[in-house]
């Protein structure tokens, strides 16, 4: 086996386009390999593990029979609950319960006026 160094100086002797080639074949197998590594070492701490989240609990509490609607990120007003019931062959409904608004909405908004 030759040394990195004689293929290096192989490689500089050879035209313009053959030197491209060989750059960029050294740079995808360079990067494929840090890839691998990345991919590797990601899989085995667990990085792409789904942990305890509101995709989880949400599942769970469907299976418990009730999901519960919260309206106090951005729904502020709306009231809606949902419920399931165990009972498959009841129909699907949903109870309004009529909230005070709070004082943010019951200001009145400003036009903003975009000069150009």
């Amino acid at each position: 086996m030759q040394s990195i160094f004689h293929h290096i100086s192989h490689a500089k002797k050879q035209p313009h386009h053959v030197r491209k080639q060989i750059a960029y074949i050294g740079a995808g197998i360079g990067a494929g390999i840090i890839g691998l590594i990345w991919l590797g070492t990601s899989l085995a701490t667990g990085a792409f593990l789904i942990h305890d989240s509101s995709l989880t609990r949400g599942l769970e509490n469907q299976n418990e029979g009730v999901t519960a609607v919260d309206t106090s990120q951005g729904l502020a007003g709306v009231g809606a609950v949902s419920a399931l019931s165990n009972d498959s062959s009841a129909p699907a409904s949903i109870k309004i319960i009529d909230a005070p608004t709070s004082s943010a909405s019951a200001k009145q908004l400003e036009r903003t006026v975009l000069p150009f």
